[in-house]
């Protein structure tokens, strides 16, 4: 007695072999590597933004602060010193021009002093600064 095979008409079973599954495991492997370097740059210049950020944001809260004392109290009571300051690692130096107080600077008949706030963020941080000229 002959053994009937029932046969469906495909030709073949359906499936990946196991050429394709190695090719397929290969071509993941090697697309790995440059991604990773992709996503490790795009990390690292996050957080140098952040850092840019947050110094941007501490010049600008410091000189906020020097531009309202002018306001309430005049420009004698603007001393540098007074101003300087750290937060979160970040270094706030404040520096007037004519440095003393009850000095200034004068253009066309304009008694002005010049105040600028630094913020040093750090080795990987360009330096942040913020000029503002307090006229008289």
């Amino acid at each position: 007695m002959r053994g009937y095979v029932r046969h469906d008409g495909r030709g073949k079973e359906g499936g990946f072999t196991l050429v394709e599954l190695v090719i397929v495991i290969m071509l993941l492997g090697i697309a790995v590597f440059p991604l990773s370097n992709l996503l490790r740059s795009n990390i690292r210049s996050s957080v140098e933004n952040e850092q840019i950020s947050k110094s941007a944001f501490f010049a600008q809260m410091k000189m906020e602060q020097i531009i309202a004392d002018y306001k309430a109290r005049g420009v004698a009571d603007i001393t540098a010193s007074a101003y300087d300051d750290t937060w979160e690692g970040l270094t706030c130096t404040v520096t007037r021009d004519p440095a003393a107080s009850g000095e200034w600077n004068t253009l066309d008949g304009v008694n002005y002093v010049t105040v600028t706030v630094t913020v040093s963020g750090g080795a990987n941080t360009p330096d942040i600064s913020v000029d503002v000229w307090l006229v008289e």
